[in-house]
């Protein structure tokens, strides 16, 4: 599995589990570990919360600095 984490990209083997009486699906599991999955039906990639957080950071920073950069609020 890829995990995209904000001080890099790993690629490990991960054991879900899939026993008891109550089964979570892996896409769940990988939620419980704070991880999203690019796909609910088979994960090969995820993405950690911390890595999501940083990136919408990072899009409002950018976006903020279009904004003053390009007076757009001042027109629109």
């Amino acid at each position: 599995m890829t995990i995209m984490h904000v001080n890099g990209i790993y690629s490990t083997r991960v054991a879900f589990c899939n026993c008891g009486a109550v089964h979570k699906s892996r896409f769940n599991q990988l939620l419980e570990a704070q991880m999203l999955a690019g796909t609910t039906t088979k994960p090969e990639t995820v993405f950690t919360f911390e890595c999501l957080d940083v990136m919408t950071h990072i899009h409002i920073l950018c976006t903020h600095l279009f904004l003053l950069l390009t007076n757009y609020g001042h027109y629109h």
